[in-house]
């Protein structure tokens, strides 16, 4: 791990705990702008510069510099400041509508920070019972949000207005994904074992604490599964272990992770969570995910790479396809994954090419145009980070990640 790797981990565990770094040393401006540069990357500025803002090395910076990223984190602070708020007013505004979505992930992870609004969120997840979709299209629509899209029909429809982004699930898993749709059955009945929070003042529902325990791993394990995974949702993982620890039952869990191939994933991540960021790991937790044995290495490294949900470049996000393509193949002995990253489906395409959405019989056209994108690309170097066969490159390295944390089976190949 190079340095500059190890003092972000330190600072963002700092600003975990709520307290400030211990730097006092000289540090190069060098220094600062690869800090900022992955906390950016990370999502998680505002927390970082909490940190670091009261210490002697960071005053030693020019005032400009100092001004310029505070001003950065102020007003990410500030925007999320505002969506909450309108999150909270439109909860209450469903809940006079006889609604009672069950809150998942965002502002119940954000809670769990000492400086919540510093833990920036771009969406909501509220979860449905099926058959209510209508009245929730109905109030959300009055209440002044339009859709993101037309097919309503999805198990998941996003919505959105100047303030706020909401994604309403039938589903907490795409029903139709073959790497991960079967999730679901896990959460078939969650709206039956929710509890209720306070947030601000405001009661808002969400899962009782063992599903939202499983979801917020198994969530966790999709985004895997595609193009990689944050640092940030590794500490939305650990400190909701240690908040809830006692009301959590654990063997569920470690269950049901055994039984989707997911148990050495998290055990990893716990891995990572008590090396990095964590003062004291909680015995109980390190008695049950600590039977994976697990090297944290690779993983670690991948998600200093990939940066929030593995999407710091366009090569992670093509290369996310054959990843995928590559569990869906392991389970259903259909799809090469290597003529999938070339050729991907309708449903992949779909959204990155609008036209074929419209027209699907222009798939094929979407393909050359793809393949005339990445050869230009690679040949003239236009775009830094943009290559095809670089994709295809941090795709096999990937596989071979899922290998070695099993979620698939190890082929013997090296």
């Amino acid at each position: 791990m190079e340095m500059i790797e190890e003092q972000f981990l330190y600072a963002f565990k700092c600003a975990v705990y709520g307290i400030s770094t211990d730097w006092d040393d000289e540090r190069e401006i060098s220094f600062w702008h690869q800090l900022f540069s992955m906390a950016e990357k990370h999502a998680v500025l505002p927390m970082i510069y909490e940190a670091v803002y009261n210490t002697a090395s960071f005053r030693r910076m020019n005032d400009d510099y100092q001004k310029r990223i505070q001003s950065q984190a102020t007003a990410i602070t500030l925007t999320q400041a505002q969506r909450t708020a309108n999150f909270l007013d439109l909860y209450q505004y469903l809940n006079r509508k006889g609604l009672y979505p069950v809150v998942v992930k965002g502002i119940t992870s954000r809670s769990l920070y000492p400086q919540p609004e510093q833990r920036p969120s771009t969406d909501e997840d509220l979860l449905i019972p099926e058959e209510q979709y209508p009245a929730y299209h109905q109030a959300l629509q009055e209440y002044g949000l339009k859709t993101v899209g037309n097919d309503t029909d999805l198990s998941e429809v996003s919505y959105k207005s100047q303030h706020l982004y909401i994604e309403l699930h039938k589903k907490l898993f795409p029903p139709e994904s073959t790497a991960y749709g079967d999730l679901n059955r896990y959460f078939n009945n969650a709206e039956e074992h929710k509890l209720m929070m306070e947030i601000y003042g405001v009661p808002v529902y969400t899962m009782d604490h063992t599903h939202h325990m499983l979801y917020l791993i198994l969530h966790l394990y999709k985004h895997f599964l595609n193009c990689g995974i944050g640092i940030r949702q590794i500490s939305d993982i650990l400190l909701y272990s240690v908040r809830n620890q006692d009301r959590i039952d654990w063997d569920w869990v470690a269950e049901k992770c055994r039984e989707v191939n997911a148990f050495y994933f998290t055990g990893t991540l716990y891995k990572i969570g008590e090396k990095y960021l964590c003062d004291t790991f909680p015995a109980d937790l390190s008695a049950i995910w600590g039977t994976a044995q697990c090297d944290e290495t690779a993983m670690l490294k991948d998600v200093l790479e990939g940066g929030m949900y593995g999407t710091s470049s366009s090569d992670r996000v093509h290369a996310g396809n054959m990843t995928l393509r590559t569990v869906e193949a392991e389970r259903t002995g259909k799809k090469h994954p290597l003529r999938t990253i070339l050729f991907p489906s309708y449903d992949y395409m779909k959204h990155r090419y609008t036209y074929v959405q419209k027209m699907p019989f222009l798939l094929p056209v979407s393909w050359i145009q793809r393949l005339w994108t990445y050869g230009t690309n690679s040949l003239l170097h236009k775009k830094k980070g943009d290559d095809g066969l670089e994709a295809m490159r941090i795709g096999s390295r990937r596989v071979e990640l899922l290998r070695q944390y099993r979620i698939l089976k190890d082929t013997g190949k090296k």
